[in-house]
């Protein structure tokens, strides 16, 4: 249907570094804002032990075009 590889660095990606904090439990906002684009893990069993997790950005990697990826720091990116 479409003349191009999946691979093709015309569909751009990215791949974001940094650390993984996990969000504590008395932090609603996150529950509300979890739930609120996916409503149905709101009713998840609770002995999964669901824990939510906020992605502490160090950088991001991305290939957008040909020419190699492009560096972009966590500064840079929340600036924008």
């Amino acid at each position: 249907m479409y003349d191009f590889l999946h691979q093709d660095p015309t569909c751009a990606r990215i791949t974001a570094f940094g650390d993984m904090v996990r969000v504590p439990a008395e932090q609603q906002w996150a529950k509300k804002a979890m739930f609120s684009r996916h409503p149905q893990m709101e009713d998840w069993p609770t002995d999964h032990d669901f824990r939510i997790y906020e992605l502490q950005l160090d950088v991001i990697h991305l290939l957008d075009n040909y020419g190699g990826q492009k560096i972009v720091t966590a500064k840079a990116y929340y600036a924008a």
